[in-house]
């Protein structure tokens, strides 16, 4: 970025009078211009203004200033022309000057945090990427109590010796010795082990969602950008990096969260008991209560509007996230999610059986009860749309369990091997009764004999073995 010299002139306000301008100063000017610094009246603004070299030669102990803009090269250098170019350091973070008024990274190396960009040929410091591998932060992530299954009955990342053990998979725990409601000793704890909910402490949450009502209030609603902007807040670091870094987030963290989030639907009801205690317990608090709640009033009191904007938002996240993803398949599985949202509202901030809602309480509000017929179970499949195409994707948070759910595994190879055995059996059976269907037939015919005669004669030879004793 050279300025040529000789050429660039200033016309005084009675144009009677001109002078010449270095191209320093020219190069100067601009460059400050383009960095925030250059001001009309002040020349230059900011707290180092005192400090940088106009070049000018109208400016008073300009020489006695410290830093500069521009480099400038003798006439000498460049052919008896003067030039001047902004300094390496402005251009991009860790350059320095080459030969021929160039500038490139030190000694073939960028400093230490910059990385050498060969499109370009700068140093420069590189976006830190926003996915970290869960082995590596074992710890408990902000998104864990909405994402992960059973979250509320201690289903998490934990390490022991070391080791990084992942949650356990849907309708399964990991084996505790002890009681997550009572907190009693049950007996020996094996937590990689996973045991089906069926069998836990007695089939104690058999019957209970692997989530809480509060967390699929969540699940149900997360979209971009708001996913994205939640995801940046609880990592402070990734935000220096501005917009990229947001699109990083939005396109792999917050993707599985959604992806997570939108899968396994299911219908839902009032808490039980025991499962009452563990999500007031882990999942409850006041901010996400206030979160739950916002969403809910806005969907009770818009009605068809608030389930057209869930919709149309839904659809916008999906296939920002997913371009290929064929929206006319799902979008029956998008209004069921919002069906059941409406379930977890209900079940969440309304109590028939008390004047006020506790949780509604708690952050000061009213309860929200929906219609009879706005919380109706729906049909659904096992595995609707929605979630296969999202499956297809291979994004999936949490991570899958390796080593599986062995008591659950344990049956259903029990199951499997009686079937087996049992079909087996059925065949055997089959090939035998058509085998000696085929025999009589063919022996009829080669003795002109009817089958009828062929079998009362089987039957005769069957008489006379049985009445013969053994």
């Amino acid at each position: 970025m050279s300025q040529a010299s000789q050429t660039f002139q200033i016309l005084n306000e009675d144009r009677d009078a001109f002078s010449s301008i270095r191209a320093a100063e020219v190069c100067s000017i601009e460059t400050a211009k383009g960095i925030g610094l250059f001001d009309a009246d002040k020349y230059y603004h900011g707290g180092d203004a005192t400090n940088i070299r106009t070049f000018s030669s109208a400016v008073a102990n300009d020489a006695t200033r410290t830093y500069s803009l521009c480099k400038e090269n003798p006439p000498d250098d460049y052919q008896d022309k003067e030039r001047a170019q902004p300094l390496c350091s402005l251009m991009s973070p860790g350059l320095v000057p080459k030969e021929g008024g160039t500038c490139g990274r030190p000694d073939g190396e960028c400093p230490p945090g910059f990385t050498f960009e060969p499109a370009t040929g700068e140093c420069r410091k590189p976006i830190q990427n926003i996915m970290r591998r869960r082995e590596d932060m074992c710890d408990e992530q902000w998104h864990d109590w909405f994402t992960l299954p059973n979250y509320s009955l201690n289903n998490r990342y934990e390490k022991v010796d070391g080791v990084c053990h992942q949650p356990c998979p849907a309708n399964t725990l990991p084996g505790r010795g002890t009681d997550p409601v009572t907190g009693k000793d049950r007996g020996k704890a094996n937590i990689a082990k996973c045991v089906d909910k069926t069998e836990y402490l007695g089939g104690k949450f058999g019957g209970d969602s692997d989530y809480c009502n509060l967390a699929w209030i969540k699940r149900l609603s997360v979209k971009l950008p708001e996913l994205g902007d939640e995801y940046l807040s609880h990592y402070p670091t990734f935000a220096t990096n501005g917009s990229k870094a947001m699109e990083m987030a939005a396109n792999e963290g917050a993707a599985m969260v959604i992806a997570s989030s939108l899968k396994g639907l299911e219908n839902l009801n009032a808490h039980s008991e025991n499962m009452e205690k563990v999500c007031r317990n882990r999942v409850d608090t006041t901010e996400r209560l206030t979160e739950a709640y916002a969403i809910c009033e806005n969907i009770k009191r818009n009605g068809p509007a608030a389930q057209g904007q869930y919709i149309s938002q839904v659809r916008k996240t999906l296939k920002a996230l997913y371009p290929t993803m064929a929206m006319d398949k799902i979008e029956k599985d998008v209004r069921n999610r919002y069906k059941v949202l409406k379930q977890a509202c209900h079940y969440t901030f309304c109590d028939k059986n008390k004047a006020d809602s506790d949780r509604a309480n708690i952050i000061g509000k009213p309860a929200l009860c929906f219609s009879k017929s706005d919380i109706e179970r729906i049909a659904l499949k096992e595995k609707d749309s929605l979630t296969t195409e999202l499956e297809s994707t291979g994004l999936d948070y949490p991570e899958a369990y390796i080593p599986g759910a062995p008591a659950a595994e344990e049956k259903r190879v029990v199951q499997r091997t009686s079937m087996n055995i049992i079909n087996a059996l059925f065949i055997m059976m089959a090939v035998i009764v058509i085998g000696s269907g085929i025999y009589f037939i063919i022996k009829g015919i080669l003795n002109n004999r009817s089958v009828e005669e062929e079998i009362g004669s089987a039957h005769d030879i069957i008489k006379k073995h049985n009445a013969t004793p053994p």
